[in-house]
């Protein structure tokens, strides 16, 4: 098992962007921000730095503060979405967007190298031919890698890289463009007439959350 230590932060940079102060804060040469007080980076620095705050949580209490100080900063959740219901838990809590790459990724039509599934055979996605094998049930994935990634580093023409903070995998083609925008379109309206909404500005930070254990969470998540 690889082990890991704590280190000394070399260095602290305070600099004034727009309304919000943000700590620019260097390890080694490593960076990782934080804003008004948040620690505002997610991806694999949390399980390697041992510095993390749950995303839900964050966002909240960006939005909390946002609405305190009368800022007018987009709250942008960084990652890690794997589901319709995240999305929209993220934005009931008051995020404006959210960066959900792997999501895409696993549409048809995403720009990532794209092979019959199990095999190095590279196809065309945009071709008529590919788009009806796929509909009628041809397996196919996706190489998918973070901007942060060494090997993306490499492709934007950095010299120096700096720690991979990213991961690289495949990913199943599961749907097209289309049906998954429809789905969440779908989902988004049914969760804003539950709780009682009428569009998206209203929706946002303003409902209601309740903490429920795992248990409970699985017995709806099927």
């Amino acid at each position: 098992m690889e082990k890991f230590k704590l280190v000394e932060i070399s260095s602290i940079v305070e600099e004034q962007i727009r309304e919000v102060m943000v700590n620019d804060m260097t390890v080694f040469k490593d960076h990782s921000y934080v804003a008004n007080g948040y620690v505002v980076h997610n991806c694999t620095t949390s399980a390697n730095s041992s510095v993390h705050y749950p995303l839900a949580s964050l966002i909240d209490n960006c939005y909390q503060e946002k609405m305190r100080s009368n800022l007018k900063t987009e709250i942008i959740a960084d990652g890690g979405f794997s589901n319709f219901d995240q999305i929209i838990k993220a934005i009931g809590l008051g995020a404006d967007k959210v960066m959900c790459g792997s999501l895409f990724n696993k549409a048809l039509q995403s720009a990532g190298k794209t092979t019959v599934r199990g095999t190095n055979c590279i196809v065309d996605q945009y071709s008529e031919e590919i788009k009806a094998a796929f509909k009628n049930g041809l397996e196919l994935e996706k190489e998918y890698y973070g901007m942060s990634t060494k090997r993306a580093q490499r492709e934007m023409g950095h010299e120096v890289l700096k720690t991979s903070e990213g991961i690289i995998k495949k990913n199943r083609v599961e749907y097209t463009l289309g049906q998954w925008t429809d789905n969440f379109k779908h989902y988004l309206s049914t969760a804003m007439s539950y709780t009682g909404k009428t569009n998206l500005e209203v929706f946002r930070g303003n409902v209601d959350f309740n903490v429920i254990t795992p248990q409970a969470f699985q017995a709806f998540i099927k």
